[in-house]
């Protein structure tokens, strides 16, 4: 083998360690801004959350979901794609006591009823703090970003009410 021979193997190997590690590189910082995309919702699985907090995050989800072109049914609900759409659904204590009564509202009828209507009612109540919990997430196979969440109603009563009842 001649010295030319021995340089090109250099260069070719060369140029094959600085593809490999760009494209190493080039995954861990796609995966990182990922991690970073699901935390900003990811983070509230099984935590309590209020009315404030839920409408910032339908009002993240609506953003995201207009910033990436996804398109919308002819009910005007968001159509699900392979990489970037979010869905949330809100399910709401039953009004009555039957226990078959699902409430359960995509983000998108909040919206149109009115987010800030939704955040007082369910923020100024004297007796009642009125808390979401996330209970389901679920991630698109292709990109792994967050494509569901589904948040459920829990109600506490504050202390007044309870002072209240007892006197």
């Amino acid at each position: 083998m001649n010295k030319k021979n021995i340089i090109i193997i250099c260069v070719v190997f060369l140029l094959l360690i600085i593809v490999i590690v760009y494209f190493l590189d080039n995954y861990k910082k796609t995966r990182l801004k990922t991690n970073e995309y699901n935390n900003q919702f990811g983070i509230y699985l099984d935590k309590e959350i209020s009315a404030s907090d839920l409408t910032s995050l339908i009002n993240k989800a609506i953003d995201l979901n207009e910033k990436n072109n996804i398109q919308k049914d002819d009910k005007k609900l968001y159509i699900e794609d392979d990489e970037n759409s979010i869905k949330i659904d809100i399910e709401f204590l039953p009004i009555t006591n039957e226990k078959d009564e699902q409430l359960v509202f995509p983000m998108e009828r909040l919206n149109d009823k009115g987010l800030n209507e939704f955040r007082e009612i369910y923020e100024n109540n004297a007796y009642v703090n009125y808390k979401f919990k996330a209970e389901k997430i679920d991630y698109h196979n292709k990109s792994k970003k967050l494509k569901y969440i589904k948040f459920k109603e829990i109600e506490k009563v504050n202390q007044t009410e309870e002072e209240n009842k007892t006197k």
